[in-house]
């Protein structure tokens, strides 16, 4: 494959993975606001029904959504 047809494929790959990102979270977002639930709440209940205890609800909270740790308890109380 020459160097021109490699970027080509790898853009189009970019794009595919953007669209599809794009898309997951419309129907994310769908979903979530059908059961009244925001990101952050969902992030949150994964974690728990994950088994994670406190520590480790807060440690995930706060990597996944780019958040500190307080900000992380206030979504679990």
């Amino acid at each position: 494959m020459g160097h021109h047809v490699a970027k080509c494929v790898m853009s189009v790959g970019r794009q595919a993975i953007g669209i599809t990102y794009h898309a997951i979270a419309a129907v994310r977002d769908r979903l979530l606001a059908a059961s009244d639930m925001t990101f952050h709440q969902s992030v949150a209940l994964k974690a728990v029904a994950d088994g994670l205890d406190r520590v480790g609800a807060v440690d995930r909270m706060a990597a996944t959504l780019k958040i500190d740790g307080a900000q992380a308890h206030i979504l679990l109380d």
